[in-house]
């Protein structure tokens, strides 16, 4: 029997949601949840219900970019309705000439992004504006997050300290290592670690490491 290809988390989802329309094992923001709690991110189902009490100003929305369909408007300038979903659903961005010129490489299918939108309803469907995007990895690297990070052998050390080297950011790391007498000792590391997504499923692959948690 062929082996079948060894594909990262991202692109395997990615894969698995254009074959059937949806993913089926895993949404790839789901690594994200505890960070995407701490920016302030709205969920895209809960978005009627928060405009239907009229938007407390700016709305940030985290999504996986679907498809994106360019125009041009009757004076010539470009824009785009990107489609996006998250863990709870679906949503559609507009983006006007200045904005989707300078994202336009961070609006491609299969990226994460996170947006500020202005938001509106028109009957019962929602209208979003999109006034900026970033990429979520850089946004979460950027917030206060941390790891606690459980492991079953010490021989994870040596490969977690590459992983973790030149990663400086603001995140702290906590290390629950096992003792000899079978006890258990929490160490958080000096410095602080740019945290995301991407390093968390690193750290989380690694030998001897068994758990890998936001905190």
């Amino acid at each position: 029997m062929a082996k079948m290809p060894d594909w990262a988390p991202m692109e395997r989802l990615q894969n698995e949601f254009a074959a059937i329309g949806f993913y089926l094992s895993s949404h790839p923001l789901a690594v994200y949840e505890k960070s995407l709690q701490r920016l302030g991110v709205c969920r895209s189902a809960d978005l009627v219900a928060l405009l239907s009490r009229g938007a407390p100003g700016r709305i940030k929305l985290a999504g996986t970019v679907i498809d994106r369909m360019e125009r041009t408007s009757a004076k010539g300038n470009r824009f785009a309705f990107v489609q996006c979903s998250d863990q709870s659903g679906a949503f559609e961005l507009m983006v006007f000439s200045e904005l989707l010129g300078s994202k336009r490489d961070l609006l491609e299918p299969g990226q994460a992004v996170l947006v500020s939108v202005d938001g509106r309803l028109d009957g019962e469907q929602v209208k979003l504006l999109a006034q900026s995007v970033e990429k979520l990895e850089d946004a979460v690297a950027n917030s206060a997050a941390g790891l606690r990070i459980v492991l079953s052998d010490p021989v994870a050390l040596e490969a977690l300290r590459k992983t973790l080297e030149g990663k400086r950011g603001r995140g702290r790391v906590t290390l629950v290592v096992p003792m000899p007498d079978e006890s258990e000792a929490e160490v958080t590391l000096p410095g602080a670690y740019s945290i995301a997504g991407g390093l968390r499923d690193a750290i989380g692959s690694l030998p001897g490491v068994s758990q890998v948690e936001e905190i």
